[in-house]
């Protein structure tokens, strides 16, 4: 039944019928009698049915079995049976097998003692005897790759080459026994690495692979074949490669579907075909790599140790296919292949180490597209387990080391934790000194450990990191092959960061190396480099000579600077950005050389070069604009004949320049450059309002846009972005991407799109400066009067509903104003002499040619004027306040007209289109006493004027919230008031008047500054009037921001409230209360836009009469008015207020 059992087994491969007739066999054994004489046999039939189980099932539990059952025939002490030596040959074969499942050398040990003891009890002429030689030989060969006793594969070869010698030419074992002999040549020469042992095992397997019969083509094709790889990969001949190919397709054909050489065949074909990829790029091979691995997997079971093989060269393949084609598929397919095979790491070091360099390639590839952090952690996971748990050489520890610190400073990228940084550093070191010190790659770890210590010192200014980024870098070029082919960017990295010492020490020593050492990089380049990286290393001497030029002042170094900038503007393609800002730095370097030797052909030449750069299609528009503004300043452009097209072509540059996304501190930046270009322009053309920069801080419609035609605005965005992309001298890589197409393109788009959105209605002047029609709807009623004053002329832009009209000014000129502020009166602005300056030059022409030449009755509504002051007017003139007062004569701004303030045409446009807010009662009013402020003079009647103002409105009608004085819990009463008021101390900042600030307790620790107030969503609550009782809520002290009056007044109109009233300067803390009762008493009639400015106007009104009296009351001079012991609401900067100054001037009101 046994018998017939394993017949249908052997028929069906239905392994149920061979586990029924193992266990007949079993059951038979142990009903036999030891003597009995059947015994042995089915002891016999039972060891060779648990083998055929083992060769089916390839189970290590299987293969024990059968060599249980092997191990009890031997102990029975058979050894007169002919079989017994047969089945120590068994035993022998399947120790080699389980070796391979295990890795213990115990059992090639066994295996090979057993072998030796049957040899030597098998007589010379033994049938069997070839046989046990040869599992002899194979025991020995496997020990000997295991652990390198040479003794074991010198053994080897003499058995091997006993067996040759002894098997004739036509022995069916010939082949056999010659490619077991080649392959301990392989062996041996893989330990040697003797040529010569190579040689002999490529003759031996080509004669084995000849001469093998059928049946064991695929066993000697595929020993073959490796050994021919092995050539290729000694000798670099295609040749071998191509062999080696070709015989694993023979194999292939030849192996069996359901053979377990199968999977081996295919995934050491994929290794071919990925090598000869590597050499032709050809993605066809590649492509049958993959193929044949997804073949050879689809024929493995899970649990099959040679699947984790397979996997892993699929994922291989994969990852150069994704190299190849960037196909997210490849990408996510190949990390799957290596996570599938989870013992991946007990591969051998030569699979392994390629393997888990590909595998962390893989994942940091996704993670830079993605940005999942879980990538990158995960390759530092692989390669720190790695670096624990596999055994590798030095060479082979010192590159994962290395791959660590890469991964780990990819992370510090992302995250910007410095403690990221510190340990790609750390590992960099150990990667470095574990290196052996004749190892190439030695080399690029000493560039890569430079590279890092010089960006941590860029974090932390760390002065020895620098300093041991210098002394690495020297010793990477020491050791660096003179004609290396990078050798000019590691000079480049190491002149940078001698620059950089330059900057931290001022050390001229490392600035003067640092350009000694970039001619070196540009003596050194290529000829045939691409001049878009030659032209970034000129970009960088010219960074070099400017610092050396700033610090030594000298013709000599100026000359340079502009012989080298003229280098690197010639070198750059037209096409590119980078060719427009040396342009526009050449300009600047001969201008300033034409103020040294007043040589005309330096201004000519650099007025060409900025005009040159402000009309280049590709670049940057900041850039661009910024060589506009300087070839308006530079000598004599009133004269020069393009000076209109120049004029007009810089301001319609500054739409571009309104980024929604730049925060306030690149804002404030931008206008340092830009500062009074649009004054200069309106006194050259008066036919462009000069009105376009005040867009930087504006409110745009773009909110209003996205919530009426959300695509538009989407679309907008992309294209703004694309078209700001900035250049970066640090992304040259030496391919042109045909910059300007791409730039014209986008431009195009852009104009096409802004086409569409000004077709829509209510967005016909989208991102314009305001039309003559929208100009003369907004002065319907009231006039509106530009004041500009300019180097080249000085005149009234007057604005009404007949039309619009010039007024020169002749007798002001803005260097007088200068000399005006700065010098002689700039602490006595508010002093008569000056008031009456202000009227005779400035406001009475522009008030008689407005036909307001006499004072209203109190009855009849009075004119309203808007005065928009430009360039030094935005300082603190208050034109609202000039005139001749003492007189009585009516000669007074005061006595003629009702005045506001506005930054624009358009902002005065943009506040009427907002509907005004339809208030039901109660309001909510949210009010701020400062009575005492660290670091400043107390208010004793701040609290007062708000007891004051609430009762003024009648408790009953609104909601007082007296927020905790604080920065972040004002905001947040801000953002849902109707009206706000402040009374207290505020500081105008002397550089950065976005910096300006409200004073609240917390001021010192975090102010509520212009920058906070922009960032503040108020419309929702239709805010109504901001009333700033604080000094210099309306003074503009950055000199660079002339054209945009950002203060703390503006900042509130822009944050959303319909009305502000601020104050210019230093107000007086009693006569707060004052015009603060006046003005909201006009307020009771209804909050409504006239009565604002008409409630303040009247209040100053009163005040300035009752001074006039004061002074009449004495002497007849102003010295001897009204004296006033108070402590004023000052800011930092301004003085104490001096006896007798008119206090009523400072409130000013902006609004619409």
């Amino acid at each position: 039944m046994g018998e017939y059992l394993a017949e249908r087994y052997e028929s069906t491969t239905d392994t149920s019928y061979l586990q029924k007739s193992i266990q007949i066999a079993r059951n038979a054994m142990e009903a036999t009698p030891l003597h009995d004489g059947h015994w042995h046999r089915r002891l016999y039939t039972l060891g060779y049915r648990a083998i055929d189980k083992f060769l089916h099932t390839h189970t290590l539990a299987d293969l024990e079995q059968a060599i249980c059952a092997l191990q009890t025939i031997i102990d029975a002490d058979t050894s007169d049976d002919l079989n017994y030596t047969l089945t120590i040959q068994s035993i022998g074969w399947l120790m080699n097998v389980k070796f391979h499942e295990t890795r213990d050398v115990a059992d090639l040990d066994r295996a090979i003692s057993m072998m030796q003891d049957v040899i030597d009890r098998t007589p010379p002429n033994h049938p069997n005897r070839s046989d046990f030689l040869s599992i002899l030989q194979t025991s020995l060969y496997y020990r000997y790759n295991y652990t390198g006793e040479t003794a074991d594969i010198e053994e080897g070869i003499c058995l091997g080459q006993d067996l040759t010698s002894a098997a004739p030419l036509n022995h069916p074992e010939r082949a056999s026994h010659l490619i077991s002999l080649a392959t301990c040549f392989y062996s041996r020469y893989s330990g040697t690495k003797d040529i010569e042992d190579l040689n002999k095992a490529i003759t031996l397997s080509q004669e084995a692979y000849i001469t093998v019969p059928l049946t064991h083509q695929v066993t000697v094709g595929l020993q073959h074949g490796l050994i021919l790889f092995t050539k290729y990969e000694h000798s670099g001949e295609m040749a071998f490669l191509e062999d080696s190919i070709h015989v694993f397709f023979r194999a292939a054909e030849a192996c069996p579907i359901d053979d377990r050489k199968w999977p081996i065949v295919l995934g050491t074909l994929g290794d071919l075909l990925k090598a000869r990829y590597s050499c032709t790029n050809a993605l066809a091979d590649v492509d049958a790599a993959v193929i044949m691995c997804q073949t050879a997997i689809a024929t493995l079971p899970n649990h099959d140790s040679e699947r984790d093989h397979i996997l892993v060269k699929l994922g291989m393949s994969l990852s150069d296919r994704y190299r190849h084609t960037r196909a997210a598929t490849d990408l996510e397919e190949a990390i799957c292949a290596f996570q599938e095979a989870p013992n991946a790491t007990s591969l051998d070091s030569k699979t392994w180490f390629p393997m888990l360099s590909k595998f962390v390639f893989c994942l940091n590839e996704r993670f830079s597209c993605t940005k999942e952090l879980s990538d990158i952690e995960k390759s530092i996971d692989l390669l720190r387990e790695s670096i624990g748990s596999i055994q590798m050489n030095d060479s082979q520890r010192a590159r994962i080391l290395g791959f660590l610190g890469c991964c780990l400073n990819i992370k510090y990228t992302h995250t910007s934790a410095l403690i990221d940084l510190d340990e790609s550093i750390c590992v960099s070191r150990d990667s470095l000194e574990t290196f052996p010190p004749d190892d190439e790659l030695r080399i690029e770890q000493l560039h890569i450990l430079g590279t890092y210590l010089a960006e941590r010192y860029s974090r932390t200014g760390a002065t020895p990191d620098l300093n041991e980024a210098i002394f690495i870098f020297r010793e990477y070029l020491e050791a660096m092959p003179p004609n290396y082919h990078g050798r000019f960017k590691s000079l480049q990295q190491l002149s940078n960061i001698l620059s950089q010492r330059f900057e931290h020490s001022g050390e001229i020593a490392d600035l003067q190396e640092a350009i000694l050492i970039s001619r070196e990089v540009l003596n050194s380049m290529p000829i045939s480099l691409d001049v878009l990286i030659k032209a970034k290393v000129l970009h960088g001497v010219v960074g070099q000579c400017f610092k050396r030029y700033l610090s030594t002042g000298t013709k000599a170094d100026l000359d340079e600077l502009i012989r080298i900038t003229q280098d690197a503007a010639d070198t750059a393609p037209e096409t590119h950005p980078f060719q427009c800002q040396m342009w526009c730095q050449l300009g600047a370097y001969l201008n300033d050389r034409y103020t040294q030797t007043a040589t005309l052909t330096d201004v000519e030449d650099g007025r060409k070069y900025l005009v040159s750069a402000l009309y280049h299609e590709s670049g940057n528009p900041i850039v661009r604009f910024f060589a506009g503004h300087m070839a308006m300043m530079s000598s004599d452009f009133i004269n020069y004949p393009q000076a209109y097209d120049v004029v007009k072509y810089t301001i319609d540059l500054i739409p571009l320049l309104a980024r929604r996304d730049f925060p306030n501190a690149l804002k404030q930046f931008i206008l340092s450059c830009v500062a009074g270009t649009s004054s200069d322009a309106a006194a050259i053309t008066l036919q462009k309002l000069p009105d376009d920069d005040r867009c930087l801080l504006e409110q745009r419609d773009l909110s209003t846009l996205k919530n009426r035609y959300p695509d538009l605005a989407d679309s907008f965005l992309i294209l703004e972005d694309q078209l700001y992309q900035p250049y970066d001298p640090n992304t040259l890589n030496g391919t042109n991407m045909n910059i300007k197409t791409e730039k014209n393109r986008i431009e195009k788009d852009f104009v096409t799109l802004l086409e569409t959105i000004r077709s829509k209605n209510d967005f016909e002047r989208f991102l314009l400066p305001a039309s003559k029609a929208d100009m003369v709807q907004a002065a319907c009623e009231d006039k509106i009067v530009i004041v500009n004053l300019s180097v080249f002329r000085c005149d009234a832009l007057i604005i009404e509903k007949s039309g619009l009209r010039v007024l020169e000014l002749p007798y002001i000129s803005q260097g007088a104003l200068s000399e005006l502020l700065l010098i002689e009166r700039f602490n006595d602005i508010e002093s008569p002499g000056t008031l009456a300056w202000l009227w005779d030059d400035i406001v009475c022409p522009v008030l008689d040619a407005l036909g307001f030449t006499e004072t209203p009755s109190k009855e009849s509504k009075w004119p309203h004027v808007w005065w928009i002051p430009m360039g030094l007017l935005t300082e603190k003139l208050p034109l609202h306040a000039a005139g001749h007062h003492l007189r009585r004569s009516g000669e007074t701004t005061l006595d003629r007209v009702v005045s506001s303030y506005a930054t624009s045409v358009n902002s005065i446009i943009h506040g009427r289109q907002r509907q005004a807010p339809t208030l039901s009662e109660p309001i909510n009013l949210v009010t701020v006493a400062m009575e005492e402020t660290d670091g400043q003079t107390n208010l004793i009647h701040a609290q007062r004027e708000i007891d004051a103002i609430s009762n003024i409105l009648e408790p009953e009608s609104i909601n007082n919230y007296r927020p905790a004085p604080y920065r972040n819990d004002v905001l947040l009463a801000i953002e849902t008031c109707q009206i706000f008021h402040f009374a207290g101390h505020g500081e105008s900042h002397p550089t950065n008047p976005l910096q300006s600030t409200l004073l609240l307790r917390d001021w010192q620790d975090n102010p509520l500054t212009v920058a906070s107030l922009l960032e503040t969503n108020v419309n929702s609550s239709q805010p109504f009037l901001a009333y700033l009782s604080a000094c210099g809520s309306g003074q503009t002290t950055y000199r660079e921001s002339l054209d945009e009056s950002i203060h703390l007044a503006n900042a509130f109109q822009l944050a959303g409230f319909r009305h502000v009233i601020g104050t210019l300067w230093s107000v007086d803390d009693e006569l707060c209360v004052e015009i603060a009762q006046m003005t909201y008493k006009s307020l009771r009639r209804g909050l409504r836009d006239e009565l604002v400015s008409w409630g303040l106007h009247d209040a100053v009104r009163t005040l300035r009469d009752r001074w006039v009296d004061r002074a009449d009351g004495g002497a007849g001079n102003a010295s001897q008015t009204r004296n006033l012991s108070r402590e004023g609401r000052h800011a930092q900067l301004d003085d104490d207020i001096e006896p007798g100054q008119p206090l009523w001037i400072p409130y000013v009101h902006f609004g619409v």
